[in-house]
């Protein structure tokens, strides 16, 4: 593989120090073996051009049983709530814009909210509010609060309302207070809002009257063409009126579920797969070889995001807030095979060092390769970047290595190309940006 690569020279200077010319060397290291691996140099002036082979990807064999799973923060918190929820009437009432003088002659619309006002910015993933369209907002007020948390503020209970910018009357989704992210959902597709309750999804107009209505309770998880769903154990395509049921084994509700290209798969970590071709869901807390740690606490954690690579055939997982650990504390980066139910440890696969202690894939905008950098013990005080840095093509496992003090800026919307900094002094802040052809 041929791998064409431009050289930007970024020179920065810090305070009145004269500047100096890159001297970063780029290196690019074939790998063929799941060995520590060797480097070859090559010139600034002369860009490498490395021919990667194929890794050997032989069948895990693990012989050592897992760390367990953290046990998932509860979805269901006690019902005491203090101070008392709103009725529906009051929540409505004391929700309104009202216009007000502003500056310059200018008027201004002031949204007037609940007496407990909205739930907090990083309260789940919508926060105080979610905008529908240009007109429309779906609030989340504060109606309640739960005692599960030592911080009464925390469990912030809401019954979501959807508000007009044109002065029409606001009215309340149909579900049962919560204090947790089980909301309703928005498809900008059907311009409708999606509620669920009473094992019954509704879809609704911006008026809030009924359009369409089938079996299903929530979570709402909506797929990215906003015309399939996910309604717990249910799958509506929203366009057809077809559903399939994918019986009823237990929910994982870590992150938002990673859909194929037709969407009629999903992959949910940690960890979950669903085929509506089959109407078969397969649930598991673990992999044998490598346990979850790092899982988030507290109400509306998503963990991490799960996506599919390698033309829908293989999945990743791009951590936050959580790390995936072998038996020896070691990371694993796990690129998985969910109809298999089968994964390969890319870590491993490359030969890493005991002394690295994470490591993160940036992943293709098209899934057909990813970066990955690790961080590593050093004198056994310092964690700092582990050198070198990897390019994995997928699914074949080839892999470029990039050695030098690195980091990554990202890639290309077309996954074509993708962009790094080799730091010649990292205290001086001179470097070499370079934009490789994949």
């Amino acid at each position: 593989m041929k791998h064409t690569i431009i050289i930007l020279i970024i020179i920065l200077s810090v305070g009145c120090q004269a500047q100096r010319p890159p001297t970063a060397t780029p290196t690019a290291t074939a790998v063929s073996t799941p060995t520590p691996l060797p480097t070859s140099t090559a010139t600034t002036s002369s860009p490498p051009t490395t021919i990667a082979e194929t890794l050997t990807v032989p069948e895990r064999q693990p012989t050592r049983t897992p760390r367990p799973t953290l046990t998932p923060f509860p979805t269901a918190p006690p019902t005491a709530t203090s101070p008392p929820p709103l009725n529906v009437t009051e929540l409505v009432e004391q929700l309104a814009f009202e216009t007000i003088e502003g500056e310059n002659g200018r008027s201004l619309n002031q949204l007037r909210v609940s007496e407990y006002g909205l739930r907090h910015q990083y309260y789940c993933e919508k926060g105080p509010f979610h905008w529908l369209d240009n007109g429309h907002l779906m609030l989340f007020p504060v109606v309640g609060y739960t005692n599960w948390y030592e911080n009464p503020t925390m469990g912030q209970v809401t019954r979501p309302v959807i508000i007009s910018l044109d002065g029409s009357d606001p009215w309340a989704a149909d579900i049962s207070p919560t204090d947790v992210c089980d909301l309703p959902v928005w498809s900008d597709a059907l311009q409708q809002v999606i509620e669920a309750g009473g094992g019954q999804v509704r879809l609704r107009d911006l008026q809030g009257s009924i359009i369409e209505t089938y079996d299903g309770q929530m979570p709402l998880f909506l797929a990215p063409s906003g015309r399939r769903l996910l309604a717990g154990f249910t799958w509506i395509d929203l366009t057809t009126g077809e559903t399939v049921s994918l019986g009823n084994n237990g929910w994982v509700k870590f992150p938002q579920p990673a859909w194929t290209t037709e969407e009629t798969r999903f992959f949910e970590c940690c960890f979950g797969y669903g085929d509506t071709r089959t109407g078969n869901y397969q649930r598991r807390e673990s992999y044998p070889g490598f346990w979850v740690g790092g899982v988030g606490v507290g109400p509306g954690y998503f963990g991490s995001r799960s996506r599919w690579v390698a033309n829908d055939a293989l999945v990743m997982i791009e951590p936050s807030n959580m790390s995936f650990l072998d038996e020896s504390n070691q990371p694993v980066v796990p690129v998985i095979d969910p109809e298999q139910q089968t994964y390969v440890d890319v870590v491993e696969q490359l030969g890493l060092p005991d002394t690295v202690v994470t490591c993160g894939p940036f992943i293709a905008p098209d899934g057909s390769a990813f970066w990955l950098s690790c961080s590593e013990w050093k004198d056994d005080v310092t964690i700092q970047q582990h050198d070198p840095a990897f390019l994995v093509m997928l699914p074949s496992f080839e892999a470029m290595t990039v050695t030098g003090k690195i980091e990554f800026r990202g890639w290309s919307a077309d996954s074509r190309f993708m962009a790094f900094t080799k730091l010649a002094d990292a205290d001086v802040g001179t470097g070499t940006t370079w934009l490789m052809d994949t």
